[in-house]
């Protein structure tokens, strides 16, 4: 069986729904958290940015 590896992508979450994905792929959580951490801390979006896994709509962490 062929492994890949763990990609993730930010998704903004508004009421428990995904309306927007980010356009960067990460490589690791780490770099993605703190890329979601920097984006949430604009006050001016509805919503919070979320790490997924690239591929799953589910969140990870927390």
């Amino acid at each position: 069986m062929k492994s890949y590896p763990e990609i993730y992508i930010l998704g903004r979450m508004v009421n428990g729904i995904f309306v927007e994905w980010g356009a960067v792929l990460y490589r690791t959580y780490d770099s993605a958290e703190l890329e979601a951490f920097g984006l949430n801390a604009n006050k001016d979006l509805i919503g919070k940015w979320k790490v997924t896994k690239y591929g799953r709509p589910r969140t990870v962490g927390e």
